[in-house]
């Protein structure tokens, strides 16, 4: 007997047939299943080529819901084809297009065992019901569900079998759904975040912005344990940045490793804790050796750091002259030493990098060594380099010349108008926004007619950074264009965004290259329901890095850097079953 003849005979007891209609009549019902199981149809003309003439249609939609139920139709599409359609006499089931079709309703706990199966819509057979059930209990266990719970810690499901080509294939999960303060405590501790956004949209779009649901969803999101120490360290600080002051302990625990350090030194120094403290604090303890590659970390993201970190500073000028710190590194590091007290160490240090054979870093040394306003003797040092052929060199000595000897300096770019690398005018342009004379301004006005869309959003970030007349004469038209035109260039926009009007800003926040920067102004604006869809419509295409901080800026926002809230107290019942914070950069070595 193969395994269709087996499941079928399972379904019906054939002893208590036989004492009704005798041996003889099952023996022609073998017979019938033999002949079928045989390829010999279903009678009367009826092939069983005939019956399939129409294929089964696809099961589920696109998405998790529909990914799962293909899962259980693997299962369900032999007990009831092969152990039900393929073997009833032809007679029994009648024709391959009839409408016959039986409704079950299935509910399914989280290890994918049956909890419950009923026929909630019968047919006119009872023998055809009673296969459907049949069937559902035939395949059971089914796989796991992930991500399709609902509510109430169970998987709902109406499953439709028919005699037509359609047999199994018709199916829908039912969402029993409790209200969202309730549930979303729930979708948090699944770690359902697509499904607790929908409500949440769902939310909004019927009722509109009429409570904030939001900062504890955030709050016991944030909450949660992650996969790495950086993630529950950005963690910490968004939620210390919206007021949970025992994060504190551990960012300065984070302070300490290298994965960790810059994020804790930029959440630290947004809360007012003094990271030059802290450092000076790690350096000279019992460990200091091990610790100092995480020191050198978070002064590179808290520059201002070293100015109260003596121990610090001497830190940074040994590390910065050994050349297997990357690039990037040693420039960070370089510039810090070049904004603090040129002591001998400090000294000595840029001396040395600037004899580089990395141009770049030559080039960050030598502008380096060159304080504010040092005069003509500054300049006459940087401007022999405007002719050097690394761009890298020419760029440094145009900052360099400016920074040295203001309008003085400005003589020397002339060259500047010949100059077809973008880094020497983009390096000028930043210097320049620093400056409020009228020889500066000209400048600028001549740059801003530059083709290149790097300088040319180098020189709107210098001039917008000004705050004379004429810098503002010429930027705000540039930025007012920028608010409206959806084409211009996205750095430019960014930098528009700090004088948009709530309408502009509205406006601006479909434009999905703004990230961050213009969530940030809706919140900073208290535009907070606009802020809400903004995060709702975006938060899944975010980096999980950004997710935190998007989070951390919401529950930082107006009025929310008290207590937290406190967070729902009751749970849905399950059966059976189980101004905004700056983004933080990454650490690098």
């Amino acid at each position: 007997m193969g395994d269709g003849e087996a499941m079928w005979l399972g379904s019906y007891d054939l002893a208590q047939s036989a004492d009704v209609v005798g041996m003889a009549k099952v023996r022609a019902i073998l017979m019938a299943i033999a002949v079928a199981l045989s390829g010999g149809g279903f009678g009367a003309g009826m092939s069983q080529a005939q019956a399939a003439d129409l294929p089964e249609p696809a099961v589920g939609k696109p998405g998790p819901e529909g990914d799962y139920l293909r899962l259980i139709h693997e299962r369900l599409h032999a007990g009831w084809v092969d152990g039900f359609i393929r073997i009833s006499p032809y007679k029994q089931l009648g024709a391959s297009t009839s409408k016959r079709e039986t409704e079950v309703s299935i509910a399914l706990r989280w290890d994918g065992t049956v909890e419950k199966a009923e026929i909630t819509k019968a047919s006119d057979a009872a023998d055809f019901d009673a296969a459907a059930l049949n069937a559902v209990w035939f395949a059971a266990p089914f796989p796991p569900p992930v991500n399709v719970m609902a509510d109430d810690g169970l998987v709902h499901i109406k499953w439709h079998f028919a005699r037509d080509y359609r047999l199994c294939s018709a199916a829908e999960m039912v969402h029993v759904e409790y209200p969202l303060q309730l549930a979303l405590p729930s979708l948090v501790s699944r770690g359902a975040l697509s499904e607790a956004v929908r409500r949440m949209r769902d939310e909004i779009d019927r009722k509109g912005w009429t409570g904030d649901f939001l900062s504890p969803f955030i709050r016991q999101w944030l909450s949660r344990s992650n996969l790495s120490s950086d993630m529950d360290t950005r963690a910490a600080a968004a939620l210390a940045g919206g007021g949970d002051r025992r994060q504190l302990r551990v960012l300065e625990t984070a302070l300490l490793s290298q994965q960790t350090a810059a994020v804790a030194a930029s959440a630290l120094d947004r809360l007012g804790v003094d990271v030059g403290a802290l450092l000076a604090k790690a350096l000279a303890g019992e460990f200091a050796e091990s610790r100092r590659p995480a020191v050198l970390i978070a002064l590179r993201a808290v520059p201002t750091a070293a100015a109260r970190c003596a121990t610090c500073l001497e830190a940074l000028a040994a590390a910065v002259v050994n050349p297997r710190q990357p690039t990037r590194a040693r420039v960070e590091m370089i510039i810090i030493l070049g904004d603090a007290e040129q002591k001998d160490t400090v000294a000595q240090a840029l001396a040395h990098v600037a004899k580089d054979p990395n141009p770049t870093i030559r080039g960050a040394a030598l502008l380096a060594q060159i304080p504010r306003g040092r005069g003509r003797v500054g300049v006459i040092r940087m401007a022999p380099l405007l002719h050097d052929s690394q761009p890298e060199i020419r760029a440094a000595a145009a900052a360099g010349v400016l920074r040295a000897g203001g309008d003085a300096g400005i003589e020397q770019l002339f060259l500047l108008g010949r100059e077809r690398d973008p880094r020497p005018v983009i390096a000028a342009a930043a210097e320049l926004g620093r400056m409020s004379s009228e020889a500066s301004i000209q400048l600028l006005h001549r740059l801003l007619k530059r083709p290149d869309k790097a300088v040319r959003a180098a020189v709107v970030a210098a001039l917008a950074s000004r705050h004379d007349e004429a810098a503002r004469a010429l930027v705000d038209p540039v930025l007012q264009g920028a608010r409206a035109n959806v084409d211009e260039d996205a750095s430019i926009r960014e930098i528009a965004i700090s004088g948009a009007s709530p309408a502009e800003l509205v406006g601006m926040s479909t434009d999905s290259r703004l990230g961050l920067s213009v969530y940030r102004a809706l919140l900073r604006s208290e535009l907070r329901s606009e802020g809400a869809q903004w995060l709702l419509r975006n938060v899944e295409q975010l980096s999980p890095e950004d997710r935190i901080t998007a989070f951390g800026d919401w529950i930082a926002g107006p009025g929310m850097g008290a207590t937290p809230p406190a967070t729902p107290t009751a749970t849905p019942a399950v059966t059976r079953g189980m101004p905004p914070a700056a983004s933080m950069p990454a650490a690098t070595a």
